[in-house]
């Protein structure tokens, strides 16, 4: 019987050309870098953005061109009842959100301050006394008035209030310094609040800010652009328009006409004018439906007219001013002085009885009066083209 051949595997000594494979292996090639204790604990927020930088990010949102959220603070200084002034900061970050039944998107926002267009105190409860009832309904409504970031009629300090946080959220005209918070003082008691209201728990700066938070509501949930500009645009004519008349006829009725104007400033429940609901989920379904009662035309025709409105009132404050800078002894703003020598040259052109050179001041008053206007549009976030 024959013996077959063994092969050797390298057990043993030999020459048969094959050794042992060794195992294939893995080598790890990450190593896990942690954070040192420094880091933890600081909280992580989107960098504060005001004046240009701000409002294109909100452009942006309102666009669908960004979801990033948007963070801002703005300074307002108050004046006491006994007269001390102190810096009032004013913070709100902005995002955007879609409803997962509804798939309305909006914006939001997260404020430091009240920022409820209209409150919503708790409904009274009846008794069998009837006046009593009645002064219970009344004081309800007080809140309602006194609480609300739209006031039910706008005061001339109320109103410069809200343009000095405005300015603090659009951009830098060209040649102009970045608005200085500080500078200027508004008086807290003359804000028309309730009397036992405090600066953190009144709603300054509201009409302001609601203002961006709505370019970004309008924009993403029906495609409409400018509401924000619209209520900027509102609030600043009714403010130059009780500078020049010397009393706030101008700011009556400001919440009514707001919430008839811009019917999306509302809210689920609340009737305005022919609508029986209100809010922009309320409006997205009106118009979805066909409804008439506020058309797509009477919205683009409010906006329209807020911007023409405070055009003129632009207008008119640009003429009472150069009036006002013809007098020797009149001290205007950084603004107005640099143009002194201009406007003496503008004036002895216009008095001249030359013909050509009072052509020449017409010409050079008409320039210069649009140069005005479209800062003071920048300045205020108001569309202007």
């Amino acid at each position: 019987m024959k013996r077959k051949a063994s092969v050797d595997h390298g057990k043993s000594g030999g020459d048969s050309g094959h050794k042992k494979l060794k195992p294939l292996t893995a080598v790890n090639p990450f190593t896990f870098t942690g954070q040192t204790t420094s880091d933890l604990g600081k909280p992580r927020t989107p960098p504060v953005k005001t004046g240009k930088a701000f409002s294109d990010a909100i452009i942006r949102m309102r666009n669908g061109d960004s979801d990033e959220s948007v963070r801002t603070k703005v300074a307002v200084n108050l004046q006491g009842a006994t007269g001390n002034a102190s810096v009032h900061k004013i913070g709100a970050s902005f995002s955007v959100m879609t409803h997962s039944t509804t798939e309305l998107t909006q914006g939001m926002m997260n404020s430091s301050a009240p920022s409820a267009y209209l409150s919503t105190p708790k409904a009274i409860k009846k008794t069998k006394d009837a006046q009593k009832n009645k002064d219970a309904e009344k004081k309800r409504q007080q809140k309602i008035v006194t609480n609300s970031v739209l006031p039910v009629n706008l005061s001339l300090e109320r109103a410069t209030l809200e343009s000095r946080v405005i300015k603090q959220l659009s951009p830098v005209h060209e040649g102009d310094a970045p608005y200085d918070a500080s500078a200027k003082v508004s008086a807290f008691p003359s804000l028309g609040l309730s009397t036992k209201a405090t600066a953190k728990s009144s709603p300054l700066g509201g009409i302001a800010i609601g203002s961006f938070l709505e370019d970004v509501t309008a924009g993403r949930a029906v495609g409409m652009d400018h509401i924000g500009s619209a209520m900027r645009a509102k609030t600043m004519a009714a403010k130059w328009q009780m500078k020049l008349a010397g009393n706030e006829d101008a700011g009556k009725g400001f919440q009514s006409t707001m919430l008839s104007q811009f019917p999306q400033l509302g809210k689920g429940g609340l009737e305005v004018g022919k609508l029986k609901d209100t809010g922009i989920s309320a409006l997205k379904s009106h118009w979805k439906s066909g409804g008439t009662e506020f058309s797509k035309s009477d919205q683009l025709g409010h906006i329209s007219n807020a911007h023409k409105e405070a055009y003129e009132a632009g207008l008119a404050t640009f003429s009472h001013k150069f009036d006002q800078m013809t007098d020797p002894n009149f001290k205007g703003g950084t603004w107005w002085t640099s143009k002194k020598a201009k406007i003496d040259k503008i004036m002895a052109h216009h008095k001249s009885g030359d013909e050509k050179r009072q052509e020449k001041a017409q010409r050079q008053y008409q320039k210069l009066s649009a140069t005005y206007l479209q800062r003071k549009m920048v300045r205020h976030g108001i569309k202007s083209d």
